[in-house]
């Protein structure tokens, strides 16, 4: 096998984000100096990386997980913490490209991955603000249109009976805005405060024997039967190797970087409000994102902040003034809203899809890759793991059905930054249309 030689891809400041900040500290793992050996390594510690480390050991792996910098560093720690039902596409976009059958059994390992989290949280006893209701909000007709079509095809083709279509005035009853025209409750979806929830996984792998290695970026790997994987100051030899990177594990291999875009969000939390400003703008308490292809998505934390994700650069850039950004966007939704402070703004990577599907796959007999979440990364990372897992194990039937989906490439440079400039204009463009 050839070398693959990567870089992790720029990191912002991970350690300035409201997660961070309100999060139990995590342990301290020391860096990888000499040279380790493990049925199993792992690159990237973030939520794809420590459950599929947990899921492997508790079968009986020996484990030995790398991460470039901090344990949550990447998306795991800088995410909105809004944990959504299925797939980033839409049912009816999903049917056309897996089809029917297929996309009844993603749906349902997509409903499996929520009870997943819901199941850990219970085992390992993680304190982390988990509660249930999620509203996909309607910025204009045609998007109502579609989530209607959406809801009573999960009824009537997928028997998930967990979602109410809000009409305008009945979503006015969970937020006070006059941008929509209506949306669709879900109440299989959810929110978490997912650092802790991180932590909790970390602590429970960490028990029952998976070696961490902090600040140890991988930056080469070869080998054959044998894996060997080198950091600055070290190296892991192992039987199998997960790359678990996602937006954050940037490399020379064309293979991984061709499949997704590195989408910057930036998120914004506010200093905590009272119960009259809550009120003001979200009575009900329940997360929310809006159906525009550069959406808002915003909730109130368990300590009664703000927290609101707003923008989407398909060139991964950094926004020049993230406040200004999120101050804007709260103001537009939320004008009545006039006397806050942002406390924290911070901005993080999303790996897309073309097609909005994850893609999780096995590159060589040895070698899985889980990438692409496509924003639904908090439950469909969890997911990763078990398939990974099961597919270790020798249980294929699941994970084969991921494996399978087609993802088509990504133009090459010097094609591929004008392409995404393009598609980046147009989406924002359909936001406007009618």
């Amino acid at each position: 096998m050839n070398p693959i030689i990567f870089d992790q891809f720029k990191h912002p400041k991970f350690n300035g984000t409201y997660y961070h900040a309100s999060s139990n500290s995590s342990p301290i793992f020391p860096k990888l100096i000499g040279e380790e050996k493990t049925d199993i390594c792992i690159i990237g510690g973030g939520l794809t990386g420590i459950s599929s480390a947990l899921n492997l050991a508790e079968t009986g792996h020996a484990v030995t997980l790398v991460e470039g910098m901090r344990i949550g560093s990447g998306a795991s720690g800088r995410n909105g913490g809004q944990i959504v039902q299925g797939y980033s596409c839409d049912i009816e976009t999903m049917i056309k490209t897996v089809g029917q059958d297929k996309s009844a059994l993603l749906w349902s390992m997509a409903r499996e991955a929520i009870e997943e989290i819901d199941r850990r949280i219970s085992l390992h006893q993680i304190s982390c603000a988990r509660q249930s209701g999620y509203i996909f909000a309607a910025t204009k007709n045609s998007h109502f249109k579609r989530l209607e079509r959406i809801s009573e095809k999960l009824k009537n083709t997928f028997n998930y009976e967990a979602t109410s279509v809000l009409d305008q005035n009945t979503i006015k009853k969970w937020v006070k805005t006059e941008s929509y025209v209506g949306g669709l409750l879900d109440y299989g979806s959810g929110q978490f405060h997912s650092l802790k929830y991180l932590h909790g996984l970390t602590e429970a792998a960490k028990n029952i024997g998976v070696q961490f290695f902090e600040n140890s970026k991988a930056i080469q790997i070869s080998g054959g039967d044998t894996i060997t994987i080198k950091t600055a100051h070290g190296s892991v030899k192992a039987k199998t190797l997960i790359i678990a990177g996602n937006a954050y594990l940037r490399g020379l291999e064309d293979t991984l970087q061709r499949k997704i875009i590195r989408v910057t969000s930036t998120v914004g939390v506010t200093t905590p409000l009272s119960p009259e400003q809550i009120n003001s703008v979200l009575p009900g308490g329940i997360p929310i994102a809006d159906c525009n292809n550069i959406l808002d998505y915003f909730r109130v934390t368990d300590d009664k902040r703000l927290l609101f994700g707003a923008g989407a650069d398909y060139l991964g850039r950094e926004p020049k003034n993230k406040k200004s950004l999120i101050r804007n966007r709260i103001s537009k939704l939320f004008p009545q809203l006039n006397d806050f402070d942002l406390e924290f703004v911070w901005n993080g990577l999303i790996a897309a899809t073309r097609n909005q599907l994850p893609e999780i796959v096995w590159r060589q007999p040895n070698i899985y890759i889980a990438q692409g979440f496509s924003g639904h990364g908090l439950a469909l990372t969890g997911l990763a793991g078990i398939l990974i897992t099961e597919k270790i194990n020798g249980i294929s039937d699941r994970f084969d059905i991921l494996a399978s989906i087609n993802h088509r490439d990504l133009p090459g440079y010097p094609y591929r930054n004008p392409l995404l400039i393009m598609a980046m204009f147009l989406n924002r463009l359909k936001d406007f249309r009618l």
